[in-house]
């Protein structure tokens, strides 16, 4: 009988195998391997099957996300995938429609609130120079290059505008020292958009974060941080993935312009659990 267990360090073999055979549903959780044997202390995985023979994976991490994907859609009633959901209490939970749906009536009556997100997966593999356009009186900034006081405003602003949390001063630059690539537009000495690496390993690397200003949007600013960062991590990796919102199609086709393609779709639940 399939049973829904915490993964120790002999498991690893398994969850890569499964992300390996579900490269699309698992696009993100080989962010959680710090190298191929081990799992990193800011994650704690979970396997569904038996014994080596996974059918799905579930992938808690300390910043309040999890992935997840089963094909077995037997984990639902499982006790233990229930505790394990009340104990790390996600905010965010990422996976394939039909599984986010299994999980809202599953805790329709622990949960506070919930909002469901349908997005489109997009991936490139390859850029063209040529795709990378400047935009006249716009310079693009490497966010190591930068003073951090001089772009914390702006974070603020944009952590506002993305609904999230409020971080002090000193998180702001906790967070643009920790994060693997930043990348700051500039008019003049302001600030006006950015776009980020939120993970990365020597696989892969995910965009996101993607922010312009309201009077400067529609002057293609936010391409040109996507194309260009895109661009420069596939130096170093093999795939640069996002997530966009599958109704946003100005942002799906500006993003097919410089090479993404969609691959799948994700849908995000945001929630807070009792």
């Amino acid at each position: 009988m399939a049973q829904f267990f915490k993964l120790q360090r002999r498991g690893i073999p398994a969850l890569k195998n499964y992300i390996k055979a579900n490269p699309i549903h698992c696009y993100d959780m080989h962010l959680a391997l710090s190298d191929k044997s081990k799992v990193k202390t800011s994650a704690t995985a979970y396997g569904y099957g038996t014994g080596d023979q996974l059918t799905g994976l579930a992938i808690f991490q300390s910043n309040g996300s999890l992935s997840c994907h089963f094909s077995d859609a037997g984990v639902f009633q499982k006790v233990d995938f229930l505790k394990a959901l009340k104990e790390h209490k996600p905010t965010i939970v990422k996976a394939d429609t039909a599984i986010i749906q299994r999980m809202v009536n599953m805790l329709a009556r622990t949960m506070v609130w919930y909002e469901v997100e349908d997005c489109q997966l997009m991936q490139v593999k390859q850029t063209d120079p040529n795709q990378v356009k400047h935009v006249p009186g716009i310079i693009l900034m490497d966010g190591n290059a930068i003073d951090s006081a001089d772009v914390v405003p702006f974070m603020v602003e944009v952590e506002k505008a993305f609904g999230r949390a409020h971080l002090t001063v000193n998180q702001m630059k906790e967070k643009l020292d920790q994060t693997p690539a930043y990348l700051f537009a500039y008019d003049g000495d302001q600030v006006v958009g950015q776009a980020v690496i939120e993970h990365q390993t020597d696989q892969a690397a995910q965009l996101g974060g993607v922010y312009v200003k309201k009077a400067y949007r529609g002057k293609g600013i936010g391409t040109a941080l996507s194309a260009s960062l895109a661009a420069d991590q596939l130096q170093h990796v093999g795939e640069v993935n996002l997530l966009v919102v599958r109704d946003n199609v100005a942002a799906i086709t500006s993003y097919e312009k410089i090479g993404f393609q969609p691959v799948g779709e994700i849908s995000r639940l945001h929630l807070q659990l009792r």
